[in-house]
């Protein structure tokens, strides 16, 4: 399409769902530089914004996503390069009927551009989060919107939970006026695994031990077992 009028553009808000306050950077996002009268410099300072700001959404999503999964990041990698593929972006133009608005060459790399160009109009237009409704919507519908949401919902459960350790420096601090110290009170071998076995001490007596594999959780069980013994007291 060579030339776009109000009527088109306001085709192109309804689909995307976003009403533009400056419909002028809508324009300059749509517009390759293949195009006649394009703004280069502009375009192309919009399609490298908006690059940053898909591979921020996609990440966060993936995180929370593949976090709440125990994926390896491996996987994660794997799924973000499919997602923000110049391949996966023109396809995305495709289905969606946003590529008919675009100017320009209207295959390949040209359009992903465009897709990136217009997802930094949008967040420059209209803010954060219609930006990330944008890409959610068109561009990462393989991340489920309930897998997303249990990620997100583990995440903070796991980010609201104090860490052990940190409860029990509070309550050594209150009753005794000094910090808990841990030191390992010994190491056990198995066939398989190293295990730590950690004790905690408050004011120079033992008030609890844990053993794992890991150093931090081992401390982590000791603090338990020092919060326990204290409720006990």
């Amino acid at each position: 399409m060579s030339l776009l009028g109000p009527q088109d553009l306001g085709k192109l808000e309804e689909m995307i769902g976003v009403t533009f306050k400056d419909r002028g950077l809508l324009l300059d996002s749509i517009s390759h530089p293949s195009s006649p009268n394009a703004s280069i410099e502009h375009f192309r300072c919009l399609t490298h914004l908006g690059d940053r700001i898909l591979l921020f959404v996609i990440s966060e999503d993936t995180y929370h996503v593949y976090l709440n999964e125990r994926r390896t990041i491996g996987d994660k990698r794997r799924s973000m390069d499919h997602i923000v593929s110049n391949k996966h972006l023109v396809h995305i133009a495709r289905k969606s009927g946003i590529a008919s608005f675009l100017k320009g060459k209207n295959t390949g790399k040209p359009v992903a551009d465009c897709v990136e160009a217009l997802i930094a109009a949008i967040y420059l237009d209209a803010g954060m989060e219609k930006a990330r409704q944008f890409i959610r919507k068109f561009i990462c519908k393989e991340i489920k919107i309930e897998d997303r949401q249990k990620g997100e919902i583990s995440f903070e459960k796991k980010r609201k939970e104090k860490d052990p350790r940190i409860l029990l420096e509070q309550r050594s601090m209150s009753l005794f006026g000094g910090c808990p110290f841990y030191g390992i009170a010994n190491r056990i071998e198995t066939s398989e695994d190293s295990l730590f076995v950690v004790a905690v001490f408050l004011k120079g007596k033992e008030f609890g031990r844990g053993t794992s594999a890991d150093l931090q959780k081992a401390e982590k069980l000791a603090a338990k077992s020092a919060l326990r013994k204290l409720e006990t007291q």
